[in-house]
């Protein structure tokens, strides 16, 4: 994928909206760089993660919004450095409820712990890139780069279909379909967390 030419693309449809954007963009990071990150930490990077890094940016930063503030867009994506950083707060809080048999004891009811616990362990191997408004996060699966949304109060009343009785829905199947399909919508929030996350399903998609 050229990500420079996607940015491109969604930089000319909102300038042509009458909306004068912010962007920033940091300096790619070269293959050494990737190498140490991948010796410093308990992960190793996906490769078209990793070329996202080398041929495109450490990092960027897109935002904008109509004068009247009913359209906006943003995508805040980290460097290395902060993935890094990311990763840790992560896997500290994701091993803070999987580890204690307790943890559950005080917001989900007894016959759906079994199934929050297992959804706790999968969430071990997920590396978080970017976080939504409402505290929601895009990860990818470290194990097959495959990204999967997570639901920030997902495990809050867990297994009442009114709220959630799943995590971790596919919203795309590479790293690269996922960005190209946001970045194809500007980056407006795609409101999955509104979705519903019901037993059995297996993916969000993207609305229209």
């Amino acid at each position: 994928m050229d990500y420079h030419n996607v940015i491109r693309g969604v930089l000319e449809r909102i300038t042509n909206r009458g909306v004068d954007p912010y962007y920033t963009k940091r300096p790619p990071v070269t293959p050494e760089d990737i190498q140490l990150f991948n010796c410093g930490g308990d992960i190793e990077l996906p490769d078209q993660l990793c070329r996202f890094y080398i041929e495109f940016s450490n990092g960027f930063e897109l935002r904008w919004n109509t004068e009247d503030e009913e359209e906006c867009g943003e995508i805040n994506f980290p460097t290395l450095e902060n993935l890094a950083r990311r990763r840790t707060r992560w896997i500290n809080r994701v091993n803070s409820f999987a580890n204690d048999p307790k943890s559950l004891n005080q917001c989900i009811d007894p016959e759906h712990r079994l199934r929050a616990f297992k959804i706790w362990e999968l969430m071990k191997d997920w590396l978080p890139l970017v976080q939504g408004p409402e505290g929601d996060s895009y990860c990818i699966r470290l194990s097959d780069a495959v990204m999967v949304f997570d639901k920030h109060d997902w495990f809050d009343g867990f297994g009442s279909p009114r709220l959630a009785q799943s995590n971790g829905l596919i919203i795309g199947d590479t790293f690269d379909d996922f960005f190209s399909a946001w970045a194809y919508r500007d980056f407006e929030d795609p409101w999955f967390s509104d979705s519903l996350h019901l037993e059995g399903m297996e993916r969000l998609e993207w609305p229209d």
